[in-house]
């Protein structure tokens, strides 16, 4: 879909083309953050006003296409729109807390399948990497079976079509888990 036909409007005039753009856009990000899914009309609003902040400032000369440059502005948008939900979800503006300084008292599960049998050793850890799976989101549970797989943060986010930033904060929620879980030594 090129608006070559379409000059750009005034900022308060959006065209068919760019609200249906726009659904579209959104309808995509939150097909796969099903936590987004009530959201979808809000997104599509705020995708909008972004979009008419930012589309004076395209620029033909630079090689992409009017539509190019829309799809870009908004879909960054929305990884800014849930990076900082998903910081505020995980105790954003809170102290952080080194994973240097653990209390000295705790016991991880590791530790304690160090003094058990292989049997009983291996039946604890499965369950309690299914207490853990079970915790983990759709989005995060492939993340970690990539990873498992060796694949590459690049290759997951290339893959994915998402941004490294947000991969890094999936990865670290997954960590927090395994470490609630006592799967940390």
């Amino acid at each position: 879909m090129d608006w070559v036909h379409h000059a750009p409007t005034p900022a308060n005039d959006l065209t068919p083309d760019e609200i249906k753009l726009a659904g579209d856009i959104v309808g995509g990000f939150v097909s796969t953050r099903p936590w987004l899914r009530e959201e979808r009309e809000d997104l599509v609003q705020e995708c909008l006003e972004q979009w008419l902040r930012r589309r004076a400032s395209y620029d033909a000369t630079r090689g992409a296409s009017l539509t190019t440059f829309m799809r870009r502005v908004l879909e960054r948008h929305l990884l800014d729109i849930e990076e900082k939900r998903t910081a505020m979800k995980r105790g954003g503006g809170q102290a952080v807390s080194s994973l240097d300084d653990q209390d000295a008292t705790r016991t991880s599960l590791l530790d304690s399948l160090g003094s058990m049998d292989d049997t009983e050793a291996d039946a604890l850890a499965a369950i309690a990497l299914e207490g853990v799976r079970a915790r983990l989101t759709p989005v995060q549970l492939v993340l970690a079976d990539a990873l498992i797989s060796g694949w590459s943060m690049s290759d997951i986010a290339r893959t994915a079509k998402q941004a490294r930033s947000t991969l890094y904060l999936d990865l670290r929620r997954i960590r927090e888990v395994f470490r609630d879980e006592g799967l940390t030594s």
